[in-house]
């Protein structure tokens, strides 16, 4: 059942409340704590000394996140509970169907984008990733993962294909958990970050993260020989803690990472490439095909825009 949307009213008193008890907090024993897990009216937190407390959820409080950052209280009953949140740095979301936006996580500051060698990916749901974590505003890298399963022409085409992401200024990694290759280079970039791990199911985000905190318990999946799909082993967020520094997300899969109906120039700042040619078309509703002068066009001819990225521009140009 699909929950009731607040009206613009009733989120002001929610806020209000929300502030109140910030205040109340700030002034009494409750502590801070982070969440790392939820599980509809309970949340798992992270205290101040690493201890995990199981809360429930005030009722007045907003829907909560992996990375929220709370002030939470002792009850007499022997159950805690989470009495305020603390305002976010920042938002991992996604926009569904109904244009609402659907929060993942919380207070990061970059996502890695894991995408499977085999089955092959798709250049279109890669920027489609890509453009998404532009318009949540956090940096994001590129990981092209189970390369093992690759023979050296397969590598050299998959390195040619990546070129283009390095060329725009992501930073790209090939791993392979069962070689351990290319593992160091990416932990040296969790180190003392907030890191989202997002991707379609079943490219290994989960056995990615096991190798960085192997002392916890995560369930692995495998691939459906059937459909040569993922399966959804990561149902719910999860936040890890690095013993060297640095947390990490695991987030559930998603094959389409929604953007919504995009207004034009929201779109255009999503791709960091195809931005500054924004204003440079002959006619303002240029639609990037034939039209005479459409800068587009030109740089694709140039060299300075892929075709490809192109093509995933204007497909998600056609659904706003």
């Amino acid at each position: 059942m699909n929950k009731r949307r607040l009206t613009k009213q009733q989120q002001n008193r929610i806020n209000a409340k929300q502030n109140e008890n910030l205040i109340l907090a700030n002034g009494s024993e409750q502590n801070q704590g982070l969440l790392i897990a939820s599980y509809g009216k309970y949340a798992d937190i992270l205290t101040a000394n690493n201890q995990i407390v199981r809360c429930t959820l005030r009722q007045n409080l907003p829907a909560l996140v992996v990375g929220d950052e709370i002030i939470w209280q002792a009850e007499q009953a022997g159950l805690s509970v989470v009495t305020a949140l603390i305002p976010r740095k920042s938002e991992l979301f996604r926009i569904n169907y109904q244009q609402e936006k659907k929060l993942i996580a919380a207070n990061l500051n970059q996502a890695i984008i894991v995408m499977a060698v085999q089955p092959d990916f798709s250049e279109f749901v890669l920027d489609s990733y890509l453009a998404a974590m532009a318009l949540c505003n956090l940096k994001a890298m590129v990981v092209f993962n189970k390369i093992d399963l690759l023979n050296s022409q397969q590598l050299e085409i998959l390195h040619q294909r990546a070129k283009l992401y390095k060329e725009i200024g992501y930073e790209v990694y090939y791993l392979s958990c069962i070689l351990e290759q290319g593992l160091s280079g990416l932990k040296t970039k969790l180190l003392d970050n907030i890191s989202a791990f997002i991707g379609p199911s079943g490219v290994g985000k989960s056995t990615l993260i096991k190798q960085f905190v192997p002392e916890e318990s995560i369930v692995l999946g495998v691939i459906s020989e059937a459909t040569n799909l993922g399966r959804h082993t990561t149902t719910t967020s999860h936040l890890y803690r690095l013993q060297t520094g640095g947390v990490l997300i695991d987030s559930p899969g998603i094959r389409g990472f929604g953007l919504g109906k995009l207004a034009r120039q929201q779109l255009y700042h999503c791709f960091i490439d195809i931005k500054p040619y924004k204003d440079l078309c002959k006619f303002r509703n240029c639609e990037h095909e034939s039209e005479p002068d459409c800068a587009l066009q030109q740089a694709v001819k140039t060299g300075k825009i892929s075709l490809s990225r192109l093509n995933s521009f204007k497909k998600l140009m056609a659904a706003e």
